[in-house]
Formats: C-alpha cells, structure tokens, sequence
C-alpha cells in the first residue's frame, strides 16, 4: 500500500515537471526548480530500492521536500517567505480572520445603547480645509525665537 501512495504522489511530481516543461512561465525560480527535479528522480530510485521501513520514511520526506520545492520555484518564494506564510496562515486558523469595525456615519446612533456607550466621549469635526490648514501648519518649519532685548541701562559690567 505505500508503495502504491508513494508511486501515485511520484506520478504527480513527474506531471507536474512536464507541465512546467511545456509551460515554462509557470516557473519563477529555475534553480529550485531543478533541485526539485533531482529530488523526484531521486525519489524514483529510491522505489527501487524498498527493503524496510526505513526506505519509505525517506522516500516520504523526499517527495515532501520535493513538493515544498516546486511551490517555492512555481510560487516565486524563498524558504523564508514560504515559512512566514505558514506563520501567518497558522495565526488566522488560530485566532481567525481580523475583521474590519464598521463605523456608522451619521449623528443619530441605532439603538439606545450604542447612545449610552458614546456618552461623554468628545468628538470633534473639522472640515477639508480645516484638515488641510492643520496639516500646512504641522509640516511648517518652526520659526526660530526672536534674540534677548538688550538690557534698558547700558552701564558696562565692571571687570574688577
């Protein structure tokens, strides 16, 4: 039975090789592809050759390399990349997707207590140029101070 798992994902990895052959625009990354390449003809050898347990271990984690390979080659991805992808499917799958918060636009709030929960907040409306001179003011450059006034009486300071 894994040998018959094993030929069926080889028989998918072959395909997909002559897919990339007779589409060779699918492949961003040529190098990996071909590392890909060797690993499922490495993969092929090792059906031969399966006396135990051990041989089928191996072959599985190079067909699982092989697999991840050719998605690093079709996608256009370093190791990296791919590894923080998982990370980040891995956080969604956890906590689930972030969700945009809707405001209401208008004054009128729907329900008594969405009126209640606002209370008390200040809310502050500004118009298009209002916004606009705020901003010309913000990225305006300080002026500098004006100099100290010289004193009113002009009596020289004694230096003994």
């Amino acid at each position: 039975m894994q040998l018959i798992n094993a030929a069926l994902i080889n028989a998918a990895l072959v395909a997909f090789i002559f897919v990339c052959i007779i589409f060779p625009h699918l492949i961003k990354h040529r190098a990996q592809f071909y590392i890909g390449v060797a690993l499922a003809l490495g993969t092929i050898l090792l059906n031969a050759v399966t006396w135990g347990y051990f041989f089928y271990v191996l072959i599985a984690i190079v067909q699982v390399a092989t697999i991840l390979i050719f998605i690093l080659a079709a996608g256009g991805l370093s190791a990296r990349d791919l590894a923080g992808e998982f990370t980040n499917a891995y956080e969604v799958i956890r906590r689930g997707e972030d969700k945009p918060i809707v405001v209401p636009i208008g004054k009128q709030k729907e329900s008594p207590i969405d009126r209640a929960a606002d209370e008390g907040k200040v809310v502050y409306e500004a118009t298009p140029e209002e916004i606009r001179k705020a901003q010309e003011h913000a990225s305006a450059p300080a002026t500098p101070p004006a100099p100290p006034s010289p004193p009113a009486d002009d009596k020289p300071i004694p230096l003994s």
